[in-house]
Parts: structure tokens; C-alpha cells; sequence
């Protein structure tokens, strides 16, 4: 599955891709800028784990954990010193992000929808592209999103499941009960609900620049062995 040097393959194409992000960006970058669309509170695409993260926010499951570490290490680019499972009370609400000792966490809230390999695999390359972090990244989920496509591409999965596993991030948003005016969460849940339509589209965007891959990575008995317990969280 693994490809040699496919890794480094990426990164022009990255910094190529990251490099226009300037002023010609579309919405779901300028929705997450101080003072951006509507005022709406920043989400960046390098938020990080504070220190004092709740113990009990986070769900020890060693089996996915085991998963998502054997899936990152087929995967070519960096691999977790710990993987965390952060409980869907965390705020702010990101789907993957980094912790303060290069913790790769992802959110239970984003895991739980997942029912192909090719979808976990998008969030193990999400977590790849915060944690190589080339300043050309900055803060833009959509440059995150390019890099998760070329990601999978390389590693033999499908790469359409970046594009299902924004649309799963986004249903599962909606899943959660309508919070409170008041609640903290409620301004990151509706700027995520538009970005992840568009990072949806993203994604199709960059996979039709790519040839077709031949018998690609969808599911396997591997995953299967988990998604219960993805949909149990």
C-alpha cells in the first residue's frame, strides 16, 4: 500500500497549491479570518490541544488507537508520537487537530460517522498535513484538503473518501442537538457546517486533476474489525 517516495512527491504540489491561496481565496478560507464573513469566530487549521485538556475529555480505546497508528504508519509523511480520542464535550470543535506533545487527537464526533477505510485514512492524512506543517499551510482547511486528497492518492486509498468524510463531519455536526445561544460551540458548529460543504467540493476539485487509480483502497476486513466500535464511541 505504501508507496517509496510518494510522500515527497506531494510536497510541490502542495506548496504549488498552498502559494494562490493569497487574495483570490473563496469563502471557506474567508470565513475563518478575524473580522471575516459575518464576524464569525476564527478556525484555523493548526488549533492545538491546550495543556489542561480534561483527562475525562479524552477516550482511551486502544484498539482504534492501534488502528489509526498501523494506518499511519502505511501512509507515507509524518506518524503520531500518541494518538487521543477527544470526547465530543472538547471545545473548540475541530475534527482532527494536534496536542501540546504532538499528540495527533481526533475528534469522536468525527470518527463516529466513518464507515470506509478510505475515510479514516482522510483524517490520518489530515493529521500528517498538521503535523508537517510547511508554513505554506497556514491557516486554510482547503490547503489541508489538497494535501489529504494527493495523500491518499499515493497510498493506494481512495481518494473520494476525503470528500465523504466532510460530508460525514458536517452530518454529524447536524446530529448534535441545536446548541444554546449561549453555548460556546454554536458560532464553530455553523461556520463548520458552510466550510465543510465547500471542503467537500474541494476535494472533488483536486481529485479531478488526478488520473484515475486503479483498484484502489475502499474497506477492508482490517476496518471492518473496527466500525462498530467507531459507531459505539
Amino acid at each position: 500500500m505504501r508507496r517509496g517516495g510518494a510522500w515527497l512527491a506531494i510536497l510541490p504540489a502542495l506548496f504549488s497549491a498552498c502559494s494562490s491561496l493569497g487574495g483570490a481565496q473563496r469563502s471557506a478560507d474567508a470565513a475563518v479570518q478575524p473580522g471575516g464573513v459575518d464576524g464569525r469566530m476564527r478556525i484555523t487549521a493548526r488549533t492545538s490541544v491546550p495543556a489542561d485538556l480534561p483527562r475525562e475529555l479524552v477516550k482511551p480505546e486502544p484498539i482504534i488507537e492501534r488502528a489509526i497508528a498501523g494506518m499511519a504508519s502505511r501512509i507515507e509523511g509524518p506518524t503520531p508520537a500518541r494518538i487521543l480520542l477527544v470526547s465530543a464535550g472538547y471545545h473548540p470543535i475541530q475534527p482532527v487537530f494536534l496536542g501540546p506533545n504532538a499528540e495527533w487527537c481526533f475528534s469522536v464526533t468525527a470518527l463516529k460517522g466513518l464507515r470506509f477505510d478510505n475515510e479514516l485514512a482522510a483524517a490520518v492524512a489530515a493529521a500528517k498535513a498538521l503535523a508537517l506543517s510547511p508554513p505554506e499551510l497556514g491557516n486554510s482547511w482547503r490547503a489541508v484538503t489538497r494535501v489529504m486528497v494527493r495523500t491518499l492518492y499515493s497510498a493506494g486509498y481512495d481518494p473520494r473518501g476525503v470528500s465523504s468524510f466532510w460530508r460525514s463531519w458536517a452530518e454529524a455536526l447536524r446530529r448534535r442537538a441545536t446548541p444554546e445561544a449561549s453555548d460556546p460551540a454554536r458560532p464553530t458548529v455553523e461556520v463548520w457546517l458552510q466550510m465543510a460543504a465547500e471542503l467537500e467540493e474541494e476535494a472533488r476539485i483536486e481529485l479531478a486533476k488526478l488520473p484515475p487509480l486503479l483498484n484502489p483502497v475502499v474497506r477492508t476486513a482490517e476496518f471492518a474489525t473496527i466500525s462498530k466500535r467507531l459507531q459505539n464511541l
